[in-house]
C-alpha cells in the first residue's frame, strides 16, 4: 500500500510539472503575441508609409511610361497629319523651318534646292514690312562682303501668326528660290510660272500660298518703337529689287 501510495504521488507530482510546463509555454506564446501586436502597433506608421512610397513609386515610374510612349507617339501623330491639319497649330506651333525646308524641298522640289551651295533658311528679325524674302547677290562691306542666297522669315511678323501662315510664307519663298536656281525665265516677279506652281502645291498640299499678304495689323505692331524709321533708313536701294504688298523680292 506504501508503495502504490508513492507511486500515485509521484504520478501526481509529474502531472503538476507537465501541467506548469504547459501552462509557461501559452504563456510565453501570449507574451511573444502582445510583443508582436505591440511592434505592429508601433511600427503602423512606417508601415503606411512604406506600402504609400511604394504606390507613389509605381505611380510616378507608370506617369513616366506613358508620357514617354505618349512623347514617342507624338512624331508618328504628326507625321501622319496633313500639311495644313488645324491640330498642328496645337502639335506643332513653333516646327522647325530647316525639317519644314528639307521636307518641302523633297515633296514639291525634287530636292534641287538642297543641292545649292551656301543656301540657308533663316530668321531676320529685321523684316517688318516682308513676311519673308529671297535673295542673292552679294551682301555685306569691305572685307565681310560675299555672294549670299538664302530665304529669310520674319520672326517679328510670323510669330504673330498662325502656324499655318508660316507654312505659305516658306513655300512661297522656296518658289521664288526653285525659279532662280532652274533659270526659268518668268513674265514677272509673281509670274504665269510662279502662279502655276502656287496653284499646284495648293491643289496638292491645300495650302494658301498667295501672292500678296495681309498682315498688316501685325506690320503696324512690328513698326512701333522705331522699327518703321530704321528698318526705312535700311532698306535697300538695288533697282532689281522691289517691294511688293509686304514680299520683298531680290532677284
Amino acid at each position: 500500500m506504501k508503495l502504490k501510495y508513492c507511486s500515485n504521488v509521484i504520478g501526481h507530482h509529474n502531472r503538476d510539472i507537465s501541467t506548469g510546463k504547459e501552462c509557461q509555454s501559452r504563456i510565453d506564446n501570449y507574451c511573444k503575441i502582445i510583443i508582436y501586436i505591440k511592434f505592429i502597433s508601433n511600427n503602423l506608421f512606417l508601415l503606411k508609409f512604406l506600402v504609400k512610397s511604394l504606390n507613389n513609386g509605381n505611380t510616378v515610374r507608370r506617369q513616366k511610361s506613358e508620357n514617354k510612349h505618349a512623347n514617342n507617339d507624338k512624331p508618328m501623330i504628326i507625321e501622319n497629319l496633313s500639311l495644313m491639319d488645324p491640330r498642328l497649330e496645337t502639335l506643332d506651333p513653333t516646327p522647325d523651318i530647316q525639317r519644314l525646308y528639307r521636307e518641302f524641298d523633297s515633296k514639291f522640289f525634287e530636292n534641287k534646292l538642297s543641292n545649292q551651295k551656301n543656301f540657308n533658311i533663316i530668321w531676320c528679325n529685321r523684316l517688318t514690312t516682308s513676311a519673308g524674302i529671297f535673295t542673292a547677290g552679294y551682301m555685306g562691306r569691305g572685307n565681310e562682303r560675299r555672294w549670299r542666297q538664302e530665304i529669310r522669315l520674319s520672326s517679328k511678323l510670323l510669330s504673330l501668326r498662325p502656324r499655318s501662315d508660316l507654312i505659305n510664307t516658306l513655300l512661297h519663298e522656296m518658289i521664288h528660290a526653285y525659279i532662280y536656281f532652274a533659270n526659268i525665265r518668268d513674265t514677272d516677279s509673281h509670274g504665269q510660272y510662279f502662279q502655276e506652281f502656287m496653284w499646284k502645291i495648293n491643289q496638292i498640299a491645300h495650302t494658301n500660298i498667295t501672292v500678296y499678304h495681309n498682315f498688316h495689323d501685325e506690320v503696324k505692331y512690328a513698326q512701333n518703337g522705331g522699327w518703321k524709321r530704321r528698318n526705312q533708313d535700311k532698306q535697300p536701294k538695288k533697282p532689281n529689287q522691289s517691294l511688293l504688298d509686304g514680299w520683298l523680292i531680290q532677284g
